[in-house]
């Protein structure tokens, strides 16, 4: 049987590890992660998942949702980091891998993009959105990586049932 305290405790580490899930969620939906590189007449654009910038010239202007279909086979990555995200958070990967998989996630935005460059349709566009990474989601995990730290020498290794 557990002790009141020890049911306290553990109620209070699942509420600070719900709120840390909600907010890399919308980190990784709302902050920049990529500059969108145009090589033909279109414009270039700040990429995040759920919007973009496009810097046209005289104008600048937002699109949002149009990114989730456009940018899928970089926002899948995206939600594959989300998803390891959590696992660190229950406490069933060490934060060496955890710190490795954001690295890992940045760098494949540009090692899809760099073939994408010679891919190109009929009328000689790119078929692939060309992007160049912004480390935002290494210095997400650094940070994540640190509160954790903080909050307990290990992520706590607790069973959930959800």
């Amino acid at each position: 049987m557990q002790s009141n305290k020890t049911r306290v405790l553990i109620q209070m580490l699942k509420s600070k590890l719900l709120l840390l899930e909600i907010i890399a969620i919308l980190y990784i939906l709302l902050v920049p992660y990529a500059y969108h590189f145009d090589l033909g007449p279109g414009p270039n654009s700040l990429v995040a998942m759920l919007w973009d910038v496009r810097f046209d010239i005289p104008e600048v202007y937002f699109i949002f949702i149009r990114p989730l279909w456009y940018y899928t086979s970089y926002n899948i990555i995206r939600t594959l980091f989300l998803i390891v995200t959590y696992i660190f958070l229950i406490g069933k990967i060490r934060t060496m891998y955890y710190i490795m998989s954001g690295i890992i996630t940045d760098l494949l935005v540009l090692l899809i993009s760099i073939p994408a460059m010679y891919i190109l349709n009929s009328q000689g566009e790119n078929l692939l959105p060309i992007l160049i990474p912004i480390p935002t989601l290494f210095l997400f995990d650094l940070v994540l990586a640190f509160i954790m730290f903080k909050m307990n020498s290990n992520p706590p290794e607790l069973e959930f049932d959800l």
